[in-house]
């Protein structure tokens, strides 16, 4: 006794060798949503014309029809197809004949979610990137994969036992951004998607990170999705080129164009707050015949030395520079009359002059120092510069004059 189609609790079809609807059950109906589904052909529910051949093959054997057709897959077993907007497996059974029209049973199935794969495939990428990937829905962590768990220093359990892992920002960022989202608050706009942050890890150190956080909607339910990526590496690289760029790489002193970058910064604030201060120019006497004398490998040694010793001079409010070749300046800021200016220079030329030692003995240091008061009449630096440079000039040639 054949089984009624509506008795089977899945959605099904019988079709002629022509591909058209001659019954369905309840289930397809209501997959359909359509009153009426025989005497339509399949590609009138949306299956595509490669699917239909594939299901309207004949099957060899009882019931089939491979006489007619040999050259055929024996099985074409279940097709995919796209269904209502979602794909199915549709499996398919010959019936047996009732005369000369053949009658196909199909069965619709949901095709497994290639999503759950795909997820794991994406985590996976993530962790061979090093980038950790935290899934919440606003109120406790739902996933957390292996990198994050490398980059925080914690285990899985911990981790997912968080409300959240913002608590683990640095104390002074978690104010800095939180302020940062409640101006944006204010002001009617979402908050960041990107932070460059500093969390601690579960062993106490400090480590660098970028946190990209994203509210998407999964299987109809709000999710948060956060990507934090180890920024050390690229911070240190970043502080390392800033440093080549404006520090001179023999003394490791500020270079002429960080120091200048200075020197007209105070300008400004001089000229908004008041104040005033003083440029020093400091030129080594007779280094070229140290070079010539002994190689630039001894007269490296001495500017070391110089630059070491300036260091030491300096107030700590102060900044002292290697502009290039022998040539060194001080930025003196809170200086108030020119006689400090020249104490202060006398207090340099102290610090610098000496013997140094060097591979090639003792190498006798002795400079010339000219000054320029620094006030919020100053047209530029460069002005101020020059007139130190100027003064140390005739500040050598006196010293030459009086021998």
């Amino acid at each position: 006794m054949a089984v009624p189609l509506d008795a089977v609790p899945v959605p099904l079809a019988v079709v002629d060798g022509d591909g058209v609807l001659t019954a369905a059950n309840a289930r397809l109906l209501g997959l359909l949503g359509a009153g009426v589904v025989c005497g339509r052909r399949l590609e009138e529910l949306g299956i595509g014309s490669g699917a239909v051949d594939r299901l309207l093959r004949p099957s060899p054997g009882p019931g089939g029809d491979s006489g007619r057709r040999p050259a055929v897959d024996p099985d074409p077993g279940p097709v995919t197809v796209e269904l209502v907007g979602r794909p199915h497996a549709v499996t398919r059974s010959e019936l047996v004949s009732d005369g000369s029209r053949r009658r196909i049973l199909l069965g619709f199935l949901p095709a497994p979610d290639p999503a759950p794969a795909l997820d794991e495939l994406v985590l996976l990428a993530h962790d061979v990137l090093g980038e950790g990937v935290i899934v919440g829905d606003g109120s406790r962590i739902l996933h957390v994969n292996d990198a994050t768990c490398g980059i925080y220093g914690f285990g899985r359990d911990e981790l997912l036992s968080m409300q959240s892992l913002f608590g683990l920002f640095r104390p002074d960022e978690q104010r800095r951004i939180q302020r940062i989202v409640e101006g944006r608050a204010e002001r009617g706009e979402p908050p960041p998607e990107r932070y460059e942050t500093v969390i601690v890890r579960g062993d106490g150190a400090e480590l660098a990170v970028e946190v990209a956080v994203k509210a998407v909607v999964s299987s109809g339910r709000m999710r948060t999705l956060t990507i934090v990526r180890d920024d050390s590496l690229r911070r240190r690289t970043h502080a390392e080129l800033t440093r080549l760029a404006f520090h001179d790489p023999l003394t490791g002193l500020p270079n002429r164009m960080l120091f200048m970058d200075r020197v007209e910064r105070t300008l400004a604030r001089f000229r908004r707050e008041g104040g005033s201060g003083a440029l020093l120019y400091l030129d080594l006497d007779g280094f070229k015949a140290v070079n010539d004398g002994f190689g630039h490998g001894v007269g490296d040694q001495v500017l070391t030395a110089v630059a070491d010793r300036l260091r030491g001079a300096v107030r700590d409010a102060d900044s002292a520079s290697r502009l290039g070749g022998d040539e060194f300046a001080v930025l003196c800021e809170d200086v108030a009359h020119p006689d400090l200016a020249a104490r202060l220079g006398d207090r340099m030329a102290a610090a610098v002059e000496g013997p140094v030692a060097t591979s090639s003995g003792a190498v006798e240091v002795r400079t010339s120092i000219g000054w320029s008061m620094l006030r919020a009449e100053a047209r530029s630096g460069d002005e101020v510069l020059r007139d130190a440079d100027r003064r140390m000039y005739l500040a050598k040639h006196a010293r030459r004059e009086g021998g």
